[in-house]
């Protein structure tokens, strides 16, 4: 699922899937049936690249949110082409805590709106305080 929201006109893409950092490629479920489609880093990016926001600019796409498994080396790529902030899973993640963690970083993102890095930090602290282990 892709979904761009704006707020306060800051645009934010949120991608949630299966990825495969081997095939440099995500798998996008599209519907109930579990039908799914695959799209590869490269083209993500060809795809995003116009609406990324330069530093300074209005409009456009200013942070991505990878919610899938072992997603650093496109984040590293997204940040390469200009993504101003990206949030992605350095490992494999279990679904019930990317779907808290993606909760608590909206609602701690609404609270703080633009400050990433701090909605960052507080969904971290809430995991936390439910008892998820975020180190090992």
């Amino acid at each position: 699922q892709d979904l761009v929201m704006n707020q306060n006109d800051r645009a934010v893409l949120h991608i949630s899937g299966r990825n495969n950092d081997i095939k440099r490629e995500l798998l996008l479920y599209r519907d109930q049936a579990g039908r799914c489609e695959s799209i590869t880093y490269d083209d993500l990016v060809k795809h995003i690249e116009t609406p990324i926001r330069r530093p300074g600019s209005k409009g456009g796409i200013e942070m991505v949110f990878l919610n899938c498994c072992s997603s650093k080396q496109l984040a590293e790529l997204l940040i390469s082409k200009g993504v101003s902030f990206v949030v992605c899973w350095e490992t494999e993640v279990g679904d019930e805590i990317c779907l808290k963690f993606a909760n608590f970083y909206y609602n701690s993102n609404f609270l703080t709106p633009g400050h990433y890095g701090l909605a960052f930090q507080m969904a971290c602290a809430n995991l936390i305080l439910e008892g998820f282990d975020l180190i090992g």
